[in-house]
C-alpha cells in the first residue's frame, strides 16, 4: 500500500508541532535549561528501589541544604486515562528551586520522572505515579536519597520544600527523620484522601497519608502555601490536614499562606523569591486559621530588569 508524500509530511508536521512536548528528552531539556543558569548540576541518585533525577548546587559543607521535591507531574492524560510518562510538562518544582538563592539547594524529581525510555517505554510501573505514588517503597527511596545527599556533599540537615504531590513526600519525610529543620509545601497534597474526593479520582490505596502522622508532624516548624485559585489542591486539603494536626497536638508550629492570583501552577513561582522567606517557627500561640492573602507581585522572574512595572 502506497502512502502519499503529502500524508507523510502532514504526519511529520503533526509529530514535530503537536507531540514534541511528549518526548521525554524534550522534557528533560526543559529541566536542564532551568537548572543550568543557576549552576544546579544534574546527578542520578541510586536510591533503592529507584533511581532519582537530581539537580544540585552545594557550595558549603557541614551546613543545611534546601531540598525541593517535584510534584506528581503528568500522571493522567484525563480523569480515566493514565499517562504513558509522568515527567512534568511544566516542572514547577525545579522552577521554584531555581528561584532560591541559598548556598545549598538540591532538587529531586519523583520516581520515573526524567528516567523513562523513549516514547513511553517505562523504567518502572505506572502504579508509582498513580495509586502508589506515596507508597512505603517510594518513601524508602527518598530516605535513601537524603542519606546519599548528606554523605555525597558532607551536609548536615534539610529544609524540605515539596510542590504538589511532592508536598506529601516532604511531610512524610519530616515526620520520620530527625534531620529535617523545617517543612514547606507549595500547593501541597497534605491529605491524599481529601485530594481524591475533591478531584473525583480513585483513592490512592497503595499510598501513605501525612494526616496519619499528625502527632509526629505537630512539632515540626512548617508553612504551607495555598493558591487562592487552585482547584487541584484547594484550601480544603490544607484545612483537613490542619484539623488533624490540631487534634494531635496543636498548630503552634504550623503557618499557612494564601497566595493571591495563584492557581496550581501559575502565580507561585513568580512570587517564590518573596514567599520562601516567610518564617517557619513554633510560636506560643496558635496560628491564625484564616490568614490574610499575600498580594500578587507582578514583577517578572528577572526582577527590575524585566518587562514588569518599574
Amino acid at each position: 500500500m502506497r502512502v502519499s508524500f503529502s500524508v507523510l509530511a502532514l504526519a511529520a508536521t503533526f509529530f514535530l508541532t503537536g507531540c514534541l512536548g511528549d518526548i521525554p528528552m524534550v522534557r528533560q531539556e526543559s529541566a536542564q535549561r532551568t537548572a543550568a543558569p543557576v549552576f544546579m548540576i544534574p546527578r542520578i541518585i541510586h536510591a533503592d528501589p529507584f533511581t532519582l533525577q537530581a539537580y544540585e548546587r552545594v557550595h558549603k559543607k557541614f551546613a543545611p541544604t534546601v531540598l525541593y521535591i517535584e510534584g506528581d507531574g503528568n500522571a493522567y492524560e484525563s480523569p480515566n486515562r493514565v499517562s504513558l510518562l509522568n515527567t512534568p510538562k511544566d516542572p514547577v518544582g525545579i522552577r521554584l528551586a531555581a528561584q532560591d538563592g541559598s548556598t545549598n539547594v538540591v532538587y529531586v524529581a519523583r520516581p520515573c520522572q526524567f528516567r523513562q525510555k523513549f516514547m513511553g517505554s517505562q523504567d518502572c510501573p505506572e502504579d508509582f505515579w498513580t495509586t502508589h505514588r506515596f507508597a512505603p517503597e517510594v518513601l524508602q527511596a527518598y530516605n535513601n536519597a537524603l542519606d546519599n545527599i548528606k554523605k555525597y556533599h558532607d551536609i548536615t540537615d534539610f529544609h524540605i520544600v515539596g510542590y504538589g504531590g511532592g508536598g506529601a513526600i516532604a511531610a512524610l519525610l519530616a515526620a520520620q527523620r530527625k534531620d529535617v529543620l523545617s517543612l514547606r509545601t507549595v500547593a501541597g497534597n497534605l491529605d491524599p484522601d481529601m485530594y481524591a474526593r475533591v478531584n473525583n479520582i480513585t483513592f490512592l490505596e497503595g499510598s501513605l497519608n501525612p494526616v496519619n502522622y499528625a502527632a509526629q508532624l505537630a512539632r515540626v516548624p512548617q508553612r504551607h502555601y495555598v493558591g487562592k485559585l487552585d482547584r487541584v489542591m484547594p484550601p480544603a486539603i490544607y484545612a483537613s490536614y490542619a484539623q488533624r494536626l490540631q487534634s494531635a497536638g496543636g498548630l503552634d508550629c504550623t503557618s499557612v499562606t494564601l497566595v493571591d492570583q495563584a492557581d496550581h501552577e501559575r502565580g507561585l513561582v513568580e512570587q517564590w523569591r518573596v514567599l520562601k522567606d516567610l518564617p517557619t517557627t513554633c510560636n506560643a500561640q496558635a496560628q491564625d486559621s484564616e490568614p490574610a492573602p499575600v498580594p500578587f507581585d507582578p514583577r517578572t522572574l528577572d526582577g527590575d530588569k524585566g518587562l514588569g512595572p518599574k
